[in-house]
């Protein structure tokens, strides 16, 4: 066989194409799969700082005190997340009624501006949007919300301190907000995909507007809809800023269960936290990465049964 010969020009064109792509590659072993080994390391060790250095081998015992000493904290971390991931399907509804609403201005460069500032709502850092909620929902006097109350008779409303349904519902608000930007954009991308033909021939056969939606509209975009929620579930299960930043700004919360750090604000990624940083001596680092596993294994439990289940209403004819 002939050997092919490279000339030197090409070579080194060769030898910089492969050095820019490997820098991904490289970029994923350093920051992805190096942590995620040493994690899993730490499950097995008892550790109270972030290195090996007097490190206990302990086996299982770690994922063991999780579930016997710390199981009813665990699973309240766990409802706190799940009442969270309420956010989700809100926050999808009203993207969906956006989209459309925004479907039906005519005017291209319109429609462009105002899906704009709904994007806005996801570029913003999410410390800003918490700050900026937290002006609205402000239990004085400055507090947009209870001027609005307090405007027509109503007695101020501790939106943040008045029970745990009170605050859960501040930051589902919040998630909500925050999230209705990206979705509408992907609703948008997808929605422009689908052909007008299928609007005509269903106009001319007499359908109504919302025939049409439930009929052509929805079914055309439910693969961007089984993206949404599936990045959307795995997003409420990693909440912790939106919790975090709600309640440091919380004055006067009433510790309820008798204890703050039970509080509607402890999801499961911020017990996580509190573990490594706040009482690293009672939990310590071994005991995190064991949650953050069994939190990661109930993550691809449920991504795996919503995968499942979207095969029988995915459609992909459009």
């Amino acid at each position: 066989m002939e050997r092919v010969k490279i000339n030197k020009h090409k070579r080194k064109e060769y030898l910089g194409n492969a050095a820019v792509a490997i820098l991904p590659f490289v970029g994923w072993i350093i920051f992805s799969a190096v942590p995620l080994i040493l994690s899993l390391v730490m499950v097995f060790f008892r550790l109270q700082e972030p290195t090996f250095e007097g490190a206990t081998f302990v086996g299982f015992d770690n994922i063991r005190r999780i579930f016997s000493d710390y199981g009813l904290k665990f699973g309240y971390s766990l409802l706190n997340t799940l009442i969270y991931s309420l956010k989700l399907p809100i926050g999808i509804v009203i993207s969906l009624w956006i989209s459309v609403m925004l479907n039906k201005v005519k005017n291209k460069i319109a429609r462009n501006v105002l899906r704009g500032i709904f994007f806005v709502t996801y570029v913003c850092s999410i410390s800003v949007i918490i700050i900026s909620f937290r002006m609205l929902i402000d239990e004085g006097t400055i507090g947009v919300f209870n001027h609005i109350l307090g405007t027509f008779g109503y007695e101020a409303f501790r939106w943040m301190t008045s029970s745990p349904w009170s605050f859960h519902l501040s930051a589902m608000m919040i998630g909500v907000w925050s999230s209705i930007g990206y979705n509408v954009v992907m609703f948008q991308a997808a929605m422009s995909g689908i052909d007008e033909s299928y609007y005509e021939a269903a106009r001319i056969d007499g359908a109504s507007e919302m025939r049409c939606f439930w009929k052509i509209t929805l079914p055309a975009i439910t693969p961007t809809l089984s993206f949404v929620i599936t990045t959307g579930i795995i997003g409420c299960f990693q909440a912790y800023a939106e919790t975090q930043v709600l309640a440091s700004g919380a004055s006067g919360i009433p510790l309820w269960e008798n204890s703050q750090e039970t509080g509607p604000w402890l999801t499961s990624a911020m017990w996580i936290y509190t573990m490594m940083f706040n009482d690293s001596m009672e939990f310590g680092f071994g005991m995190a990465s064991a949650t953050g596993w069994i939190l990661a294994i109930i993550i691809f439990i449920v991504i795996r049964i919503n995968l499942r289940l979207q095969k029988k209403w995915v459609c992909y004819d459009f």
